[in-house]
């Protein structure tokens, strides 16, 4: 193990001891931080599982989210938005990124050296406004008049005619 990661664990069960107050703090004294329970997390059982979980904000569903880094997959959003990936090892590090035709999400969110189950910040999600233009053509290449075409996505759809 690293110093930095030693450094982390020593810091954030820190940040942790003290209800309502952020890393160490004078007031409340330094012998709060339990040493055995920071080394029990950091060294930990190698075949510990973890589970990341978020949500899309406004409740989306239908946008993907995709989990890169130690292990790989991807999941479509119910009603709801809420995702999860679980069974991560421990240890492992994983972006975690949504995508949707139509929608503005925010950017990625990478977690390094995951160590105990996380929820990270929800994604952000507005609607995007495209443009679709061209020709329908037959199978001669000639363009067709009067042709309607339907552009849909779960909780989106736009009829164009010609």
């Amino acid at each position: 193990m690293s110093s930095d990661q030693i450094k982390f664990f020593i810091t954030d069960s820190a940040d942790r001891g003290f209800t309502g107050q952020s890393g160490w703090n004078s007031l409340y004294g330094f012998g709060k931080l339990n040493l055995a329970a920071v080394f029990s997390e950091a060294i930990g059982n190698p075949a510990d599982t973890y589970t990341i979980t978020s949500d899309i904000a406004n409740g989306y569903s239908g946008i993907t989210v995709t989990l890169s880094g130690t292990r790989n997959g991807s999941l479509i959003t119910p009603a709801g938005g809420h995702f999860s990936f679980n069974t991560l090892p421990r240890g492992g590090d994983y972006t975690v990124s949504a995508n949707a035709l139509f929608y503005h999400l925010s950017p990625p969110v990478t977690i390094h050296n995951l160590v105990r189950n996380q929820t990270i910040p929800a994604f952000s999600a507005a609607a995007g406004q495209g443009l679709v233009a061209g020709n329908m053509n037959d199978l001669n290449g000639h363009n067709l008049a009067g042709v309607t075409m339907t552009l849909s996505k779960p909780g989106l759809a736009e009829t164009l005619r010609d």
